[in-house]
This record gives C-alpha cells, structure tokens and sequence, in this order.
C-alpha cells in the first residue's frame, strides 16, 4: 500500500486510523522540521516507535533513574557494557539482571504512548508508509492498540488547552491542600503525586519523579486541586537576576580560589615550622598549631561551599528548581562526589531545602573553627 504526503491535508489521527482498520503491516515515517520519527506496525498494532531529537533508548534512561528505578551509576555501568559488547542497551538491561523483559516491555509500552502522543501535536510536515519493510528486532516485546492510542491522544488534544490555563508554566509549586486524603477514594496515581507534593515540589519536577507523563501528571493535580488535597502557587524565583548573580560569583570565585589556595598553603608552612622550632627549642606550639590547621581547614572549606552554591545556582537555571540533596548536583555532572563531602567528618555536607523548596540553607558549622577543634 502506497500513503505519503503531507499532515497539513492527512492528519496522523486519520494515517493511524486508516493502518489499523486495515491491520496493515509496515512502516511509518514522519518529519516536522528538523525532526523525523518512525513508527512500524504488526496487523494495525503498534510496536515500535522512535523519534530522532527524543530517541527512545535515551528517553527510557531518563524514564529509569526520574522514577529511581536505576541509579545514574548502573545506567552508566550498563551502557559501557552496551558499548564493549555491542549490542543495544536494551538488551544489556535485561541479561544483566537490571530490569526483568517484562519491566522494560511497560517502560517502553509507556514511552512509545507518550512518545506517539505528543506527535499528534505536528501539524505540518510530510508522512510516508512503507507495508515493504521488514521490522528491524525489537529491544522489547511491544504491541500497542493503535485505536486506543488514537481514542487518548484525541481526548488529550481537546482537554490540554484548558488543563494549561490552570497550570501554566512548569516552575509553579505543587503543595499540599487543606482536604484529608482520607476522606477520598484514590487511585495509585493520586496517592503518589500527594505524596510527592508533601513538601512541596516544582511541577516540573513532579512530573520527573510521577513517571506518568506530563499529560497525566496535569491531569491529576488540577483534579485534586479542585477538591483541594493540592494547591499550586506561581514561582517566585526572578531566572535573570539569579543569572546575574551567578555571574558576579563566578568573577569573584575565580579569584577568590587562588587566593584561598595560598593561604592554605602558607598556614601549612607555618603549621610545619612551629613543630620544627618548638622540637628543637622545646617551645609549646600546641595551640597556635591547633588555630592554624583550623583556619586552613576554615578557608579550604570557603572555596568548597562557593563551588557548592555555584553549582546549586546552575542547576536552579537549568532546572528551574534546587535539587533536593547534593547528591543531584553529582548526578548532573555539575560537582564531582569529592565536592560534596567533609574529608574531615567524613560524610556530605548539611544541606537542606527551606522557604517551601524556594531557597536552601547549607550548615554553617563548616565555616566555624571549633566545629574541627572544639574546647
């Protein structure tokens, strides 16, 4: 069967209607400027779907470690196994024993659904079916109702307009209502985002750590704001004037850091003398030694709280929110895991979120001398 042409004449809801009413097999391909996506059916089935600037095994990675399934460290063990043993990262998941077939089967099931929903949005660009292709193999097992899909996307292009008037922009914060969860029959998806909103949380990260989808994520907070087990505040946070800031920090830092590194070293040489002298002279340096490790320490740690709240500032312009522990700020590559911990206590450093997630605090015992040598 020959169908191409162009979706501003043939919509995707009527190319998707047509394959499965007819159970064809084969290939679809769409492109939208710089975008391309394929998507190949069994008999009007779906199973399998990809999209060049959000390819699936990237989105599936992401899905893995928003949701906390994975740690970004094993996603990073299993590609590097992916690459040596050159086969897909799927398959690795799978014989490594990170996820069962049956778990990547929904989590790809899941991105493929949200994948082919959010092509429904292309209105412009050109479409091309090929039943003489034969389906690459599948790094999952997928077979998805193309009506089902068709019936949804439908229903979430007519309701998005007014879900998007009560939540505008993805910086708003998510809080707790005044209403008792108790008193309502739930579902798993509500009872999950309440919890997730306890503390309060940026929407947009709510819909990271949901792991539903951005459309069913909206959709349940406007439904349980309504009844007013969550209420939503608009962000606070000027973006261009934390810019600013962030820019006058990093002048500032870079030499502020060399400076900090001297003195460092000149309180080490001193340290180092007066032991020399006072063995030699029988002098009692234990208290200078004491003050002058203590203010190295003092002025190491200045140079590793300004890399720390450099880096929180970074991720706030990036993200739109702070993260909710430091350990974030290594997982995005912004600080290294040395960065975030006292060498000297041995552990990471106090911090956390305040002002409703808008701000932070970071303890500021370690900037004190008597936390390293107390009376």
């Amino acid at each position: 069967m020959a169908l191409e042409g162009n979706l501003n004449d043939f919509a995707l809801s009527e190319i998707l209607q047509l394959i499965s009413v007819q159970q064809k097999s084969g290939y679809l391909e769409l492109r939208s400027g710089n975008d391309r996506a394929e998507i190949w059916f069994e008999k009007g089935r779906i199973v399998f779907a990809d999209q060049q600037l959000k390819p699936l095994t990237s989105l599936i990675k992401e899905h893995l470690i928003n949701t906390k399934v994975l740690t970004p460290d094993i996603i990073s063990r299993v590609e590097n196994a992916a690459q040596q043993s050159r086969i897909s990262f799927e398959k690795v998941l799978v014989s490594g024993g990170y996820l069962g077939a049956d778990e990547l089967a929904a989590v790809s099931e899941f991105i493929i659904s949200e994948m082919i929903h959010g092509l429904f949005k292309w209105q412009e660009g050109t479409y091309k079916f090929d039943a003489d292709v034969t389906r690459p193999s599948s790094p999952a097992d997928v077979s998805l109702k193309t009506e089902g899909l068709l019936m949804e996307g439908m229903r979430r292009i007519d309701e998005w307009p007014g879900i998007l008037e009560q939540l505008p922009s993805p910086k708003m914060w998510v809080h707790p209502g005044t209403a008792n969860p108790d008193d309502y029959s739930l579902t798993e998806e509500e009872q999950k985002i309440i919890e997730l909103a306890q503390n309060g949380i940026r929407l947009a990260d709510l819909v990271n750590q949901a792991g539903i989808g951005q459309y069913r994520t909206y959709e349940t907070v406007c439904n349980l704001k309504e009844v007013d087990l969550l209420t939503v505040s608009e962000p606070t946070i000027d973006t261009e004037e934390t810019k600013k800031q962030i820019k006058r920090r990093i002048h500032v830092g870079r030499f502020l850091r060399p400076l900090l590194a001297f003195v460092v070293v000149v309180l080490l040489i001193a340290v180092a003398l007066t032991a020399i002298l006072g063995a030699r002279w029988g002098l009692k340096q234990i208290g200078f030694s004491k003050i002058s490790n203590a203010a190295a320490k003092r002025a190491n740690m200045q140079q590793e709280m300004e890399s720390i709240r450099l880096a929180l500032d970074v991720y706030l312009i990036q993200y739109h929110y702070y993260p909710a522990e430091l350990e974030d700020l290594v997982a995005v590559n912004l600080l290294s895991p040395d960065q975030i911990r006292d060498d000297f206590r041995e552990q990471i450093y106090g911090y956390r979120l305040t002002n409703g997630n808008r701000s932070y605090e970071i303890d500021s015992r370690y900037l004190d001398p008597q936390f390293y040598y107390p009376q």
